[in-house]
């Protein structure tokens, strides 16, 4: 028989305007979910509480704005910290008498999400990742990778939509977390070795999803030449370079011939700048195809450390999707029903030695 003093309790530390409220909390918790995600959305805290006498409705209630952190694991182990936290949603319900507290790791007293329009020449990626740090009053992190810029433009968008376009387009990951801004190059994330190997017994559940369609070898970019009427084709294979397949003068002909011709099997995208530029373009939309081909979510018993941007292998007991995958999203749920975690996975290649 097992004995009950073995059975690990989960635990989650509150942190409200730098003051430990975890003891306040602890009557009242019904839950706590943190949402980690890889790239492209704000890392997220929910908490729910129980609000039979009023307290949270009243003299409790919280500040749009307020700040919260966490962290999540398990009594008498070292928890793992979740990051700060800004409150962007209360919600009130009943029967029966809830508070859900709904905070973003991208802060609302950031100033970033007033649209603009502004131009970038002659540069790198990394230096327009920097500029705009400064804008927004953020510490820059990750490896960026070394990008020419001949000119990128920030189209009536926020500084925030203009970063996550960048990155999907130049193979990156983008989030902010407090006051880092994290730019990553996508390439340095899948090269890290898997951390861990996790077989059917360590799994609760699990659903994958394997396309039949084979992930495109081949991508065809569209450049409009400036000051010419006349639109050149790019063919990047997978392992090759860039190089010109068509040139096709625009007088008199219809927009778009060029590319008709490409395959079942090719992905075409329009693009502007050099060469460079370009072929960075193809590598990410080429990457972004790959890793949509064979997808996973798996849930397990609560584990902490399980963060998007690892990588793991799923050995092989799993049969055919066994392999190495990367974890794009984590979602760690504690409650009085106890402690889980739900990954969103992306296969990256075939099992490794951990």
């Amino acid at each position: 028989m097992t004995n009950i003093a073995d059975v690990p309790v989960p635990q989650a530390r509150i942190v409200y305007e730098r003051k430990d409220i975890s003891a306040e909390l602890a009557p009242y918790l019904l839950s706590v979910s943190y949402t980690d995600n890889l790239s492209g959305e704000s890392d997220e805290l929910e908490i729910s509480l129980e609000d039979t006498d009023g307290r949270w409705r009243g003299d409790w209630y919280p500040g749009k704005g307020d700040r919260l952190s966490a962290a999540i694991g398990y009594a008498g182990q070292e928890l793992i910290p979740c990051g700060e936290f800004e409150i962007d949603e209360i919600e009130l319900s009943f029967p029966p008498d809830v508070v859900r507290i709904r905070a973003l790791a991208t802060g609302l007293t950031v100033p970033c999400r007033t649209r603009k329009s502004r131009g970038y020449e002659n540069t790198t990626l990394a230096a327009v990742v920097r500029e705009v740090c400064g804008r927004l009053n953020l510490t820059p992190a990750g490896e960026v990778a070394d990008i020419p810029i001949d000119r990128v433009t920030q189209y009536q968008e926020s500084d925030l939509a203009f970063l996550k376009r960048l990155a999907g387009e130049y193979g990156h990951t983008f989030k902010v977390c407090g006051a880092r801004l994290i730019f990553q190059s996508r390439g340095a994330v899948l090269a890290a070795p898997a951390s861990l190997t996790l077989s059917r017994a360590d799994v609760v559940s699990a659903s994958f999803q394997d396309s039949l369609k084979e992930a495109p070898a081949k991508v065809k970019i569209r450049k409009q030449d400036a000051g010419r009427k006349s639109l050149k084709v790019y063919g990047k294979a997978g392992d090759g370079g860039l190089a010109v397949v068509s040139t096709t003068e625009q007088a008199g002909k219809k927009r778009g011939r060029a590319s008709r011709t490409a395959s079942a099997d090719e992905l075409r995208i329009a693009g502007r700048g050099g060469e460079a530029q370009l072929a960075a373009k193809g590598d990410a939309a080429l990457q972004d195809a790959e890793l949509e081909r064979c997808r996973a979510e798996l849930t397990l018993p609560g584990d902490p450390s399980l963060r998007a941007g690892i990588s793991l292998n799923l050995d092989a007991g799993f049969g055919a999707p066994a392999g190495k995958y990367l974890i794009k999203t984590s979602r760690h749920e504690l409650g009085r029903q106890g402690y889980s975690t739900a990954l969103t996975l992306a296969r990256t290649g075939p099992l490794e030695e951990t």
